[in-house]
């Protein structure tokens, strides 16, 4: 399919993307129009544009975090980023309309050929057929033109800051910035019985907003004249309110509001403006000021945007999904008028001039619209890239990595690349743009959205699987069913029925089998575990984990998502204890503090002690401290080893201690948890190497441990 991309160096793109998967709570939607943001989309496309100096100055703010990730991935990683990223295009568009091609299965109130508008700018893009999440989608009332219904998003925003401000009726609001949100916000406002004053530096904007009679009276953005305007609009009163639409840096909207808004007034910031209060007008006139959060309540909100949990209409009346509705309903009972609105209208091949067009804004009119395809055609989930990647003569073990987010691009696709017995032949993710993007940066020969054509792909021997944790059992039982090796990251399932069937298949495919937990391959966990091997006797090890807190609401802390940190991170540690201690758990006695911040929260506190047994009989204690209250400035993670009369002390797998013992001491360059260690291992495996691999067994036995301990400490 086609989609609209910004490059790194601010052209607008329209190229090939693989058409996304409809998820179990999604609607796929055939697009017809989608909106371009005067606002959003050109500071981006500005930014992106900006001339040598601005992009210089930009880069210094990041150098303290470039400096970071230099001491963690040195310098040949880095290049190799700023490199490929040049050519990196990312997709754009929050708010389209079109027809319903299908809907998954937790999907029951909407239907296959129905007209609907959706929002989101993860989801929402300029492309021909988007996949978004229920509670983002709302049906086209009947009556309402589809171009109208692709305002819905932008309708939702400007509809949001309108209920912050509460308005009355025969209350007088000011709207200072008339683009098109504050545009739809000044007939919105008219619509509620208000009079309103609009502001905005371009004259003929003031007209535009004023076509419909709804202003008393219009103004620039000199504050002298504001000022004049709403003292002799309001009897020298002041507004009843004020909301701040404009974008810019300038503190000067804020402090016109102060002084234009009657005592006890309300200022309600929609836009982007500088932040810079006066205490004494707004201590004065005791100004309730506030700020609106684009489309309303649930945005940003992944149980509510993602997990399509939605709020009880009697505790929260007005959700972004409902506010769309409310906003088509306000075109449907002919109360906006869009028309007036619009600067121009464009095809998608023509998306480039449609951009141009929106950020120079040469006329009064303030939105722009793409027009796609009246009749879809097939898309293809799988696309090969324009240009093939250039690869070394000889045969390649053909791999395909399933799941290209943060953790995946960062650490797990630069370990591959190391790799010269391997060619990446597919890049699957459930976003076409990511898996466009991630398939680009790292020279796959293919991107896709579907996980089952790569599986049945005969050039692919081996898949890396880097989902989300639910369906990380699932994943790996369909690609060992089809023959392939698979690398699994942690952690192996999220339930013990998961588990436990993936250890049995496994076991049956005699294929090669491996799940994530690389901290065993570290260079320095091998030197700490040669001398818990040279003391031939009992170690105590005491390993604390200083987690930091994760976001309420946050995939891995949800437990139908992303099982909670106990099966999904502190497997990996339990994984070393054993690696390090011996296989066999005697016993276990954990603590912690119970599941936190509601129903769907999961323990994130947590105390262990385990009695472990080697393989020669040997018993060892540990303690295992999992915690998020740490602060940042303590390493992650530090591990102390006591045995025959040793100690090592190891941090965060950069640096060792030794007292006593005879291991060296030791400070690497940067960080190494074993990530690349662990990929040479796989790939060496799989081509028939013998190599210290994870196997089944111990994969499970990690696993099985960490859903002991995550059912003990919810109990």
């Amino acid at each position: 399919m086609r989609q609209v991309f910004l490059s790194k160096s601010g052209q607008i793109l329209v190229e090939e993307a693989p058409a996304p998967e409809c998820g179990r709570g999604e609607v796929l939607v055939d697009v017809a129009y989608s909106l371009i943001s005067s606002g959003t989309e050109t500071a981006s496309l500005a930014a992106a544009s900006a001339d040598l100096r601005e992009r210089i100055e930009r880069a210094a703010k990041l150098a303290r975090l470039g400096l970071e990730r230099l001491r963690e991935r040195g310098l040949d990683e880095l290049l190799r980023k700023a490199r490929v990223r040049e050519g990196i295009s990312a997709p754009s568009g929050y708010s389209v309309s079109g027809i319903v091609r299908a809907v998954g299965e937790e999907v029951t109130d909407l239907r296959p050929g129905q007209a609907v508008a959706a929002a989101g700018s993860a989801y929402a893009h300029h492309a021909e057929l988007v996949a978004v999440p229920r509670n983002l989608v709302v049906p086209v009332p009947i009556g309402v033109d589809l171009r109208d219904a692709s305002f819905s998003t932008v309708g939702a925003i400007a509809l949001q800051g309108v209920r912050r401000v509460s308005p009355q009726v025969g209350e007088t609001v000011v709207v200072v910035g008339l683009g098109l949100i504050g545009q739809l916000t000044v007939q919105i406002l008219a619509a509620s019985g208000c009079r309103v004053v609009g502001v905005d530096p371009r004259r003929d904007r003031v007209e535009l907003a004023g076509k419909g009679g709804e202003l008393v009276a219009g103004s620039s953005a000199d504050p002298k004249e504001v000022e004049a305007i709403v003292f002799d609009a309001t009897g020298g009163i002041g507004a009843d309110a004020v909301l701040l639409c404009a974008g810019t840096a300038s503190d000067e909207p804020v402090a016109t509001a102060m002084r234009i808004v009657r005592q006890r007034g309300r200022v309600v910031v929609v836009g982007a403006v500088g932040m810079k209060l006066e205490r004494s007008p707004f201590y004065q006139k005791e100004v309730e000021f506030t700020i609106s959060c684009s489309y309303g309540p649930g945005r940003y909100d992944p149980t509510y945007e993602e997990g399509g949990v939605d709020y009880p209409i009697g505790f929260v009346r007005w959700t972004e999904n409902r506010n769309l509705q409310a906003f088509l309903d306000l075109l449907a009972r002919g109360r906006l008028d869009i028309e007036r609105l619009l600067a121009s209208e464009h095809t998608l091949e023509d998306a480039p001039a449609a951009f141009r067009i929106a950020k120079e804004q040469p006329g009064a009119g303030v939105a722009v619209v793409l027009r796609y395809p009246e009749t879809p055609s097939e898309l293809a989930r799988t696309i090969h890239r324009v240009t093939p990647p250039t690869r070394a003569a000889g045969p390649k073990l053909g791999l395909a990595v399933v799941g290209a987010g943060g953790f995946a691009a960062s650490t797990l696709l630069p370990a591959l690349a190391a790799l010269p017995e391997t060619a990446l032949r597919v890049v699957v993710t459930r976003t076409s743009s990511q898996a466009a993007k991630v398939a680009e940066e790292f020279g796959a020969e293919r991107a896709s959205t579907s996980a089952d054509e790569t599986l049945r792909a005969a050039d692919v021997d081996a898949v890396v699987i880097a989902t989300r944790h639910d369906s990380h059992a699932e994943l790996a039982l369909a690609a060992l069913a089809a023959g392939k090796h698979v690398f699994l990251e942690k952690p192996m399932g999220i339930s013990r029925d998961e588990v436990d069937r993936l250890r049995e298949a496994a076991e049956r495919a005699g294929r090669v089998f491996t799940v994530g937990y690389n901290r065993r391959y570290a260079p320095l966990v091998g030197v700490v575990r040669d001398e818990i091997v040279r003391a031939r006797g009992p170690a105590v090890i005491d390993y604390r984990v200083n987690a930091g807190p994760v976001p309420v609401g946050h995939w891995t802390v949800d437990p139908r998502v992303g099982g909670g940190r106990i099966i999904g991170e502190l497997c990996h540690m339990l994984d070393l204890l054993r690696f390090l201690l011996g296989p066999d758990v005697e016993s276990l006695a954990c603590a912690g503090l119970g599941p936190r911040d509601g129903p769907l929260a999961t323990p994130q506190e947590a105390a262990i002690g385990l009695r472990l047994r080697d393989a020669k009989g040997v018993a060892h204690v540990a303690n295992l401290v999992y915690t998020s209250f740490g602060s940042p400035q303590v390493p992650k993670e530090r591990i102390e080893i006591h045995a025959a009369g040793a100690t090592l002390v190891l941090d965060d797998f950069a640096e060792l201690q030794s007292f006593g013992g005879r291991a060296r001491a030791q400070k690497l360059k940067r960080p190494d948890k074993g990530h690349r260690d662990q990929m040479r291992f796989f790939v060496e495996a799989v081509l028939g190497k013998e190599t210290p691999l994870l196997g089944v067994e111990d994969a499970w036995a990690a696993a099985d441990l960490s859903l002991r301990i995550d059912e003990a400490l919810r109990a």
